[in-house]
């Protein structure tokens, strides 16, 4: 889908951008995962829990505003 929505020449920085905040957002949930060990309280647990859930809706929001939804055809060549 990337590659069809952005310009050849802007390629190489798109995809360096996606796996830029892939990888941060991942680190982020590596260390987030720590959080119910640093305290183990039920208020720090359901903290967790909720926003973990908070994240699942926001991701729900995102693919289902995507249905439906098909990137722009490439561009034909002349020639």
């Amino acid at each position: 889908m990337l590659p069809r929505l952005v310009d050849q020449r802007a390629r190489n920085r798109a995809f360096g951008i996606y796996n830029a905040v892939g990888y941060a957002a991942s680190s982020a949930g590596a260390l987030s995962s720590a959080i119910p060990y640093l305290s183990v309280s039920a208020a720090t647990l359901r903290t967790a829990f909720l926003g973990l859930a908070a994240a699942g809706a926001i991701l729900l929001a995102i693919y289902a505003g995507l249905r439906g939804w098909s990137p722009r055809p490439p561009a034909r060549v002349p020639g």
